[in-house]
């Protein structure tokens, strides 16, 4: 799951900004399901104020015309590729300041295995 924060009338660039992302996840792992949609999460949580701060244009905008949005996405990755594809997931700081969050699954997606935390 990728986390982010996008002013609301920029929510179509940051859509086009994660599909190149996963596209080029996609040239070295399979992308399960990764759909356009993005989840908005608001703005009144701890992780929106966290990262709302690290974007240089927040402070342009009121708070009210940003959000926290969410894309989730399923890819097989094995165990030694997993920080490198969150990082790749992870978008343009200077624009959409991001953090992925990787919930590994078992082969049969009943059972989560041990989560990976990673620092936002």
């Amino acid at each position: 799951m990728t986390f982010f924060v996008s002013r609301y009338d920029n929510l179509v660039t940051a859509k086009y900004h994660y599909q190149r992302r996963i596209d080029m996840v996609r040239q070295r792992y399979q992308v399960v399901f990764a759909p356009e949609q993005a989840y908005g999460d608001g703005n009144d949580s701890a992780l929106f104020d966290r990262l709302a701060h690290s974007t240089t244009t927040y402070d342009a905008v009121p708070e009210n015309e940003h959000s926290l949005f969410v894309f989730s996405a399923i890819i097989l990755v094995p165990d030694t590729a997993v920080e490198e594809v969150a990082g790749l997931l992870d978008t343009d700081p200077g624009e959409f300041v991001s953090h992925t969050e990787v919930i590994r699954m078992s082969p049969t997606g009943s059972d989560v295995l041990t989560p990976i935390s990673r620092q936002a």
